[in-house]
């Protein structure tokens, strides 16, 4: 399974399957979620690739007002940080600048997470 529809899988109960890779649909009811891959790497030993990998990915929650996107966002961290669970691991997590562009809500986190083999 990618990394992509681990993420899907595991974030797709929170938001009643609001959850779009990059952005979501102009006429998309809030809640919901939005991630993206937005870096990583490979692990390399001496000996060449070693089989690990790790994958900064950028989840933001959207809501129509901000304590929606507070509990949205705490249940997010929840499933992303829950160990052990399918298809990923979490290493890190980095609170980002919250989002006020829009109408909505937007509170964003960057995950390091380590994909299963």
């Amino acid at each position: 399974m990618f990394l992509e529809e681990s993420i899907y899988a595991r974030l797709g109960p929170l938001a009643a399957g609001r959850v779009f890779p990059g952005v979501a649909p102009a006429d998309t009811a809030p809640p919901y979620i939005t991630y993206a891959v937005v870096g990583g790497s490979e692990g390399f030993t001496f000996g060449g690739p070693d089989g690990s990998a790790r994958a900064r990915v950028q989840v933001d929650v959207w809501a129509a007002d901000h304590l929606q996107a507070l509990q949205l966002a705490k249940a997010t961290f929840d499933e992303l940080t829950r160990e052990p669970a399918p298809g990923f691991g979490c290493g890190g997590v980095q609170r980002l600048p919250d989002d006020r562009e829009s109408d909505l809500y937007g509170i964003r986190w960057e995950y390091t997470l380590n994909p299963e083999e």
